[in-house]
């Protein structure tokens, strides 16, 4: 992945973007993104970076990533299947068991 100057990671409000978390690095937004993509708020995300460009004096920003929360739905976590493996002579596949 190219590196750039510096990322921010946005949650859509109405018409703006608010920003949660600026970084030096991508990595550095990797917990907060994953916090705001677990919370409850339907809303869009997104990490966009910016890079200085000497020639012309000025920042360039871009959008690397985009999830819009209102366009699916995960289901609770307790309704969620839990995965489970089998016994060695069973070759070790997996296979989804329901929590009851």
């Amino acid at each position: 992945m190219r590196e750039h100057e510096i990322y921010f990671l946005q949650r859509q409000n109405g018409d703006i973007w608010d920003t949660l978390l600026s970084a030096e690095t991508s990595e550095a937004l990797e917990e907060a993104l994953s916090e705001a993509i677990a919370d409850a708020i339907p809303a869009a995300l997104r990490i966009a970076v910016g890079d200085y460009q000497t020639e012309t004096n000025a920042w360039t920003y871009q959008q690397i990533f985009f999830l819009d929360k209102n366009s699916y739905r995960l289901p609770h976590p307790a309704m969620r299947p839990q995965r489970r493996s089998l016994s060695p002579k069973n070759s070790g596949i997996s296979m989804l068991i329901s929590r009851n």
